[in-house]
């Protein structure tokens, strides 16, 4: 989770993301913004090499960790 949070931290240098864990919702409670969640995407897929398809329903940090694992991505190795 490490990694996702410096992700976040690139989209909003001034967004304080202590206390984040699997159950935090993306929208409701980081407030991510629409640009913010493209960005986060653009980002992931620039770091992977990889296009995604995006088409899950992405309420919480979880699902979006359970997402990339699915489609073979360990979001820690993501930054190495």
């Amino acid at each position: 989770m490490d990694c996702l949070l410096e992700l976040l931290g690139w989209l909003r240098p001034d967004g304080h993301f202590d206390g984040v864990t699997e159950e935090t919702r993306l929208q409701e409670d980081l407030q991510l913004t629409s640009c913010e969640m493209l960005g986060l995407v653009a980002m992931v897929e620039s770091f992977t090499g990889r296009m995604l398809r995006w088409e899950a329903k992405l309420l919480t940090v979880g699902d979006l960790l359970d997402y990339l694992a699915l489609q073979g991505i360990a979001i820690e190795e993501v930054l190495e």
